[in-house]
């Protein structure tokens, strides 16, 4: 995987600094203001995920062995098989900020696929004629809120995976068709919530339920929880997920003046290293990240600067304008009419008649029945920024996006080969949403998270580490 090669990102188009921006409609993104935000010096904290694959064989004979181990324990058995390489560090989400408010770290592959179809022609695949969008891949977001000088830790955490491309729509797509080919996707998803709202749709109900009141679940502060345990699909393998909290007990001193100023810098790293050192006994320091992991040169993703504006919001963004087609049209049938006129008799009376004759005409299979786009959509892909400052907290959304491949969806035969005649892109999301106190700072990290690589595989070697410097 390592070696898989890095879709690049033309940058068309440089905006820093675009007050009140107006929003991309194809372009999702979410307001950098958190929910609940409060007033008051902010306190910092951090919350952390992690996904471990483990010989499920291997997993019970310890457990077996060990009695009733606790999280802390599990946890600490595991990543020594990690280490010695007998279990699989899959996944690490991390992001910090100020209480009060949601904290996000997503890494999301959308995935294009055909919900209808219409029957094709003699020797043809059925041709495909509405699509949905499915947003695959890891979703972890934590708050911390004080109640009655007690900490409330709430998180969620979700994973979307496709576990099959589909069953090919007919006989003829079935022999024909790629290992690649997208039909109707399978897909598998493990969820898990606690201490806070709800914000999983009812599959029954025709809106997303939310429970206005949170649970009253709480969590020891810089705890580890195992928080999901689930056998993999089609596999020997356990999912164990681990979520950890930590929270300051002291507020943030207001220090360095007022910034005007926000530098972003994104380094990709060496995935088992910045997760061993998140995983430090004693915590970690988000300023001292930056001297850790900023030695290698190319390890720089990305960057962008912009001014901070002291109300209202600052949007830097570097974007390519990317348009793919939506709607497609088959080769057609089309009807012929023939007209002429001839003599006709009819009884004792003699004259010329108009005549006509129909026919239905079948383009040929081939190159004929290609599917031709009719409409397009323009997507923003690239990096973007968006803060605001509201009080003491300046509010901060970090967005990726990447066309990292295409999606086959029909094929026709030309020439005795079966070609692609019809895709969809996917496009690759990383984003982390936090919110910082309204404070100059050096290099401070404040999110982790990870990506997708060309083909839509997640690049489980390496991590994003997100940094940020007020000044």
């Amino acid at each position: 995987m390592m070696g898989m090669k890095r879709r690049l990102i033309a940058c068309l188009g440089l905006s820093s600094l675009l007050l009140a921006a107006e929003d991309n409609p194809f372009v999702s993104r979410k307001d950098p203001k958190s929910e609940n935000s409060p007033a008051g010096e902010p306190r910092r904290c951090e919350f952390m995920l992690e996904h471990l694959l483990v010989d499920s064989a291997k997993l019970m004979s310890w457990e077996h062995e060990a009695g009733e181990p606790s999280d802390e324990q599990l946890h600490q058995t595991v990543a020594e098989w990690v280490r010695d390489g007998s279990a699989v560090l899959d996944h690490t989400a991390w992001v910090a900020g100020a209480d009060g408010g949601k904290l996000f770290s997503d890494q999301i592959l959308e995935q294009i696929y055909a919900t209808e179809v219409l029957p094709g022609g003699k020797g043809a695949w059925p041709f495909p004629t509405s699509f949905e969008t499915r947003n695959c891949g890891h979703s972890f977001n934590g708050w911390a809120v004080e109640e009655d000088g007690k900490w409330k830790l709430a998180w969620e955490a979700e994973l979307v995976r496709i576990l099959s491309r589909g069953r090919p729509f007919s006989p003829i797509a079935e022999r024909t068709c790629e290992p690649g080919d997208v039909f109707i996707p399978t897909f598998g998803s493990l969820r898990a919530s606690a201490g806070g709202p709800s914000v999983w749709p009812d599959p029954f109900g025709e809106k997303t339920q939310r429970i206005e009141e949170p649970t009253q679940l709480m969590f020891e502060k810089g705890g580890r929880y195992l928080w999901g345990r689930s056998k993999e699909p089609r596999s020997s393998a356990t999912r164990l997920v681990f979520v950890r909290a930590r929270v300051d007990p002291e507020p943030v001193e207001p220090e360095g003046g007022l910034p005007s100023r926000i530098k972003l810098r994104v380094l990709r790293v060496d995935h088992t290293k910045a997760w061993e050192w998140l995983n430090a006994p004693d915590g970690v320091d988000p300023l001292q990240a930056w001297e850790v992991f900023s030695k290698d040169p190319a390890a720089l993703a990305w960057s962008l600067d912009g001014w901070l504006a002291a109300k209202g919001r600052t949007t830097a963004e570097q974007i390519e304008e990317y348009c793919y087609p939506t709607e497609y049209i088959p080769g057609m049938k089309w009807e012929v009419t023939r007209k002429w006129e001839e003599a006709d008799k009819r009884g004792e009376k003699a004259g010329i008649a108009t005549k006509e004759e129909r026919q239905v005409v079948e383009p040929a299979v081939g190159a004929a029945m290609a599917a031709t786009p009719t409409s397009f959509e323009t997507r923003n892909i690239g990096v973007s920024f968006e803060a605001e400052v509201e009080g003491g907290r300046i509010h901060l959304a970090i967005e990726s996006v990447a066309k990292v491949g295409d999606t086959a969806l029909h094929r026709i035969e030309d020439g005795g080969e079966w070609r692609v005649d019809m895709t969809m892109p996917e496009f690759g999301h990383s984003m982390i949403q936090t919110q910082l106190p309204v404070q100059c700072c050096g290099w401070t990290l404040v999110g982790v998270g990870g990506e997708f690589l060309e083909g839509g595989v997640a690049d489980a070697a390496h991590r994003l580490m997100y940094f940020v410097k007020l000044e």
